[in-house]
């Protein structure tokens, strides 16, 4: 129950599936055409005309764009951007030794994270944005079997249908805070999202009338939360989850891609052939977003070693190129959560065949000793 805000909590996943509609904010207003009048019909009848016109524009206009139309994602750091997040990476997690705790790829890490799911609608449709319960539940599966080998799985604690067309049309990706889509976004968020900083929310809409409307899903980086922990998610437009309308890129791998961001990562082609690249030393550079899927493995970078990674969840591949995470993007995962996600300032860290010890963020780990470990985040009891 979210009574502060006024709003009814849906039922905790997997234990109940009913779902309630609810209709938010005034939406857009019905167009009205002038009443009949025989003194009047040739302006009635362009009216009529005219009317119909537009109404099939807006049905084309509305339209996902095709496959060489879209930008898959639109978490686009500039340099500058880059440059700034890393340097407070490197200063937080100095300050917090997250590497006392062996955040490497291949130490036994195994984090649950809660999940709450916003589907945004147009209306009861699946034309208009709305899932079904079996997609959601799918996304969630197919977005554990591609965390698989990273130590972090995903929990559903709840979903909810929220009935809000300026939402699902508008609601979008922007950083002018007067641009509507900005505000909008700011919005529904405010309006939704429930956790704290280790908390996935997902918001799924339609982007069908924004200025960015190609794009497919975009996500927060950990380290943004510190100054904007109301914007911290993941959005994706409706028709990409599995089973969904928009081929090739109906398979769920945008959610993955977008909470590859959220855990810290940046594509693979960030920086093109020049610079530091997306800071993973095993992720060969390549000059921008795969199209499609090659059948042999181009090399746009010929001066650095490697291949262009089309497999990498983390490149613009179809979705059904896409099948890996390196040694490295786990590491950075696991890196970046630790310093920036962890919910309080302290967590249970357990050593195979020993006792939980304590970590704090500040300190380290108690006590010595080349172990493997197993973390587990403080959540309430129905979260793990």
């Amino acid at each position: 129950m979210r009574s502060s805000r006024g709003f009814l909590m849906e039922a905790m996943i997997p234990t109940k599936y009913h779902k309630s509609l609810r209709k938010i904010g005034p939406g857009p207003r019905p167009l009205a055409l002038s009443n009949c009048s025989t003194s009047n019909w040739p302006t009635m009848l362009f009216t009529i005309l005219a009317t119909l016109t537009l109404s099939f524009a807006s049905v084309l206009a509305q339209a996902d764009p095709t496959e060489d139309q879209f930008t898959r994602c639109g978490s686009i750091p500039s340099e500058a951007e880059v440059r700034l997040a890393e340097l407070s990476f490197l200063s937080k997690k100095k300050a917090s030794k997250t590497s006392q705790v062996g955040v490497n790829a291949e130490v036994d890490f195994n984090v649950v994270i809660p999940v709450h799911w916003h589907t945004i609608t147009s209306g009861k449709s699946i034309r208009g944005g709305y899932i079904p319960i079996s997609q959601i539940t799918e996304s969630i599966k197919v977005l554990n079997n591609d965390f698989s080998s990273t130590g972090f799985s995903f929990k559903l604690e709840s979903s909810e249908y929220i009935a809000n067309e300026i939402w699902y049309d508008r609601a979008g990706l922007a950083k002018d805070p007067r641009s509507p889509e900005y505000v909008y976004q700011t919005e529904m968020k405010q309006s939704l999202r429930l956790g704290g900083v280790s908390t996935l929310n997902i918001y799924s809409t339609g982007f069908t009338n924004t200025t960015n409307r190609r794009i497919l899903g975009f996500g927060t980086f950990p380290s943004e939360y510190e100054y904007n922990p109301v914007d911290d998610g993941v959005v994706v437009r409706c028709s990409t989850v599995p089973g969904g309308s928009f081929y090739p890129f109906n398979q769920g791998k945008t959610l993955t891609h977008e909470v590859g961001h959220w855990l810290g990562l940046y594509h693979t082609f960030q920086g093109g052939c020049r610079g530091n690249g997306d800071l993973v030393s095993d992720t060969p550079a390549h000059l921008d977003g795969t199209n499609g899927c090659p059948t042999s493995l181009p090399d746009t970078c010929p001066h650095h070693p490697g291949h262009d990674p089309i497999h990498n969840f983390m490149d613009y591949s179809d979705d059904s190129c896409l099948n890996e995470f390196t040694p490295g993007q786990i590491r950075r995962m696991r890196d970046q959560f630790m310093t920036y996600r962890v919910e309080s300032e302290s967590m249970e860290v357990t050593y195979k065949n020993t006792s939980p010890r304590r970590y704090h963020r500040s300190l380290g780990v108690a006590g010595t000793g080349a172990m493997l470990v197993v973390a587990a985040l403080f959540y309430p009891s129905n979260f793990l």
